[in-house]
Parts: C-alpha cells; structure tokens; sequence
C-alpha cells in the first residue's frame, strides 16, 4: 500500500505577500512628509517671526515650509519696525500653518460633480466671516489663530482645479482648500458669479 505524503507547507510561507506588503507600507509612511508644516505671510508687509528661537522673516504673501513638531510651540511676531504683534504659545497636534500675518483663514470645501451629488458631500450652511454671511461648507479661522491644524489638500498658495477642465462623470470629489482671507473673498466672488 502506498503511503500517501502530505506536502509540507509553513503556515507562515502563504503570508509572504501580506507581510512585505505591511512593511512596504510602513517604511512609506515613515518617509512621508508628515511633520512639514507651513509659516505663512498673508499681510500686505514684511513679518519677522521668531518660532521655538528660530528667526523667520517672511515678506508680504510669502510663506516657507517648516518641520514643525506636535506639541507646545512658542511664537512671537513682529511687524517691520520690530514692534511685537504677537507673542504666545500654540500647541501642534500635527503638521500645519503657523499665521505669522495675522490674518483670518478658511478652509473651504469645494465640490466637483454633479449637483444632485452636492447635497450627500457637503454639510454647507451660512456661516458669517468678517461681518458677511456665505454659504458653503467652511472652516473660519479668525486672524487672532496662531496656528492651523492641517485639514485640507491645498495650502494657499496651491491652485484651486478649474471645474471647466474636470471630465463631468457620475462620481464627484471634495476639495478642502486654505484660503488667506482675501483670496478666499475673490474666489467666492468668483465662482458666485459664474454660477
């Protein structure tokens, strides 16, 4: 009688593909970009920032990127004549953007697709920002923030997709775009009229 031979396999030699995969993948993400975080200028003048003893100095609508650390930072601005603006501590959970402009930001999100997409993507509403009311899906950072989480794609100087080049196909996407105060009134002004 022949003896039947069973083929040896580890157990472990099926999970090759699975682990070179998780390994892959974690040296990926250690060499992702994860602690750059942005010092932005969004005033009409010159800033001198000084971030955890580290001297800045950003011109009008300038910004640079850092390696910014999660945790307490200390943040002192000051104007061209050197006179302190601001002097404070602020605390990173992440990357981000130190406002050494002093001034207001949105986050926007905006929608690419078909209209009756919108209404599932979004959550918009009213929301009021320098004394005036718009409509959409926002995040207001008032110019008094020192330091914004990241939570979008787009930085503020990163450009916003032209709808009239995206390919109209039955699927959508949401863009969160930084916006300095200014340039976000400009592009709200914008698409509102186009519409």
């Amino acid at each position: 009688m022949k003896k039947k031979t069973r083929k040896k396999t580890n157990k472990h030699s099926d999970m090759k593909f699975p682990h070179i995969f998780f390994l892959v993948f974690l040296l990926t993400l250690n060499s992702c970009d994860s602690t750059k975080s942005l010092i932005d200028n969004g005033a009409d003048e010159s800033r001198t920032i000084e971030l955890d003893g580290k001297k800045f100095t950003l011109g009008p609508g300038k910004s640079e990127k850092i390696d910014l650390e999660a945790g307490v930072h200390k943040l002192t601005v000051k104007d061209v004549a050197g006179v302190a603006m601001l002097d404070t501590t602020f605390e990173a959970k992440g990357a981000g953007m130190v406002n050494a402009g002093l001034d207001g930001y949105v986050m926007w999100k905006l929608f690419y697709g078909l209209a009756k997409d919108r209404e599932t993507a979004l959550k918009e509403d009213w929301t009021e920002m320098d004394s005036v009311k718009y409509f959409g899906e926002f995040n207001y950072y008032p110019p008094n923030t020192p330091f914004v989480n990241l939570s979008w794609e787009l930085g503020p100087d990163e450009p916003v997709e032209d709808a009239k080049n995206l390919v109209i196909t039955q699927d959508f996407k949401v863009v969160r775009k930084l916006f300095r105060m200014d340039d976000f009134k400009k592009k709200y002004e914008e698409i509102s009229k186009a519409k």
